[in-house]
């Protein structure tokens, strides 16, 4: 019976992509964790909401009892680009961290159309004045847990 039921489904491509904004943020968390010697990790949670896909990218401190830090968070919808980027990195030299407006809503930092704007995007908030303060403030206090 279900033989005679057509196929009604294109011929779909699952081409695999390998650059995608969530495989490079996964790249950037494991080199934190090496160039910190492991005090601090990088970890990547994701959730869904109303058709969107929510990444963000924390920085995790083991030894101060699993602190961890938004540093910054994308979303996109069904398709991988446009991603809004979220940059909290200078959230941590300003009072309102995290704030959004009354309504709730944040608007992004920036809209990486494809790839290589969101590579260049995320260049920049993890090489910012307020991330190298967050990872150095991290470390320090890392090491002076475990010594």
């Amino acid at each position: 019976m279900t033989s005679r039921i057509k196929d009604l489904w294109t011929n779909i491509d699952f081409k695999k992509e390998e650059n995608t904004s969530l495989t490079l943020m996964k790249r950037q968390a494991e080199l934190l964790k090496k160039k910190t010697n492991g005090l601090l990790e990088g970890k990547i949670i994701t959730f869904s909401q109303d058709n969107a896909i929510y990444h963000t990218f924390y920085i995790y401190a083991p030894q101060l009892d699993n602190f961890r830090y938004a540093l910054l968070r994308i979303t996109s919808n069904k398709t991988m680009y446009p991603v809004s980027v979220y940059d909290y990195s200078n959230d941590a030299l300003d009072s309102l961290a995290n704030f959004s407006g009354s309504d709730g809503y944040e608007p992004p930092d920036f809209i990486a159309e494809n790839y290589q704007e969101f590579e260049k995007e995320l260049e920049k908030i993890l090489s910012s004045n307020g991330t190298q303060k967050i990872i150095t403030s991290l470390v320090n206090q890392s090491r002076a847990a475990v010594s």
